[in-house]
């Protein structure tokens, strides 16, 4: 999922080459479109490594605690990834509006 994310954030910051960056950027707005959505990948990728982190540092050790935090992780990550998702959703949607060509 990570790799994924990865891939998927190169894309996003590849907008700045196309004439729909333009839309996007909202003429350099510090809270643009394209700052928030490239704003949520790194908040995404960030929990993803936490998560990935957590389960290679902290033993599994039958402790109540370090297993719901581990699982808050894992939760809190994959319902991110339906953020982004959604946010992608918002992207496309802008692409196919007749008036951004």
């Amino acid at each position: 999922m990570l790799g994924f994310s990865l891939g998927a954030m190169a894309i996003v910051l590849a907008f700045p080459t196309t004439s729909m960056f333009k839309v996007l950027a909202e003429e350099g707005r510090e809270d643009s479109y394209y700052i928030d959505l490239a704003s949520k990948f790194v908040h995404f990728i960030l929990f993803q490594t936490a998560g990935l982190m957590y389960t290679l540092v902290i033993p599994a050790k039958f402790l109540l605690l370090l297993d719901l935090v581990g699982f808050w992780l894992l939760t809190y990550a994959v319902l991110m990834g339906l953020v982004v998702a959604v946010s992608l959703f918002g992207t496309a949607r802008l692409y196919n509006h007749p008036g951004s060509h």
